[in-house]
């Protein structure tokens, strides 16, 4: 199984003067503020840590259902600046992470699952996205995202696909047929992100 979650940077409600004055002290544990307050780049620090939690959390959430997200108490420890590890109780989760100056993208992945078996990706909505005001286009252009990308390595055409919810859970399913995969989706601001695995098949 897998887990994603993106932060745009840049979005108003990433920047410091939008947080409740309380907030770290509610999300973080004291080694990860410090690692907050270390960090030259604290504001990514900061998105860093909340992503790795949200996507070992999305994770965990599909493996054990009562699962609830207190952010404090899933501890994340960096290894390097392109890769944590997220301990929930017993539980331990990888996660591997893509940036750039926009956006923070977070992507955990079950034990026993190999690197090379998980497909994600990340984008900016384009600008036709951003300028209808839709407020549907995220949703919309992540799965069209998912499904472009999956086709890509299942040689077929992207049309062959299409995301549908059991309530939040997204599958995919390809030309009527729910496929055996675990997607996660995410997106926030203008940014967009996904995660994919085929059961028993690598990607």
């Amino acid at each position: 199984m897998v887990g994603n979650d993106i932060v745009d940077l840049r979005d108003p409600e990433s920047q410091a003067d939008s947080l409740h004055p309380r907030f770290d002290a509610r999300v973080f544990s004291s080694p990860e503020r410090d690692a907050i307050a270390a960090g030259e780049g604290a504001p990514r620090t900061r998105w860093k840590l909340w992503a790795a939690k949200e996507s070992a959390y999305k994770l965990l959430r599909k493996q054990k259902p009562s699962t609830v997200f207190s952010p404090v108490r899933f501890q994340v420890s960096f290894d390097g600046a392109a890769a944590a590890l997220v301990t929930h109780g017993q539980d331990e989760v990888s996660v591997v992470y893509r940036e750039n100056e926009g956006a923070v993208h977070a992507v955990a992945r079950a034990e026993g699952v190999p690197a090379a078996a998980v497909l994600s990706g990340w984008r900016p909505l384009s600008r036709q996205e951003r300028s209808g005001g839709d407020p549907e286009a995220p949703s919309r252009g992540v799965r069209a995202l998912a499904c472009e990308r999956v086709s890509e390595r299942l040689g077929v055409p992207p049309a062959a696909l299409e995301v549908r919810r059991a309530g939040r859970v997204p599958f995919l399913w390809q030309s009527g047929r729910r496929l055996p995969a675990d997607l996660s989706l995410s997106h926030h601001g203008d940014w967009l992100g996904f995660a994919c695995v085929l059961r028993g098949a690598a990607l």
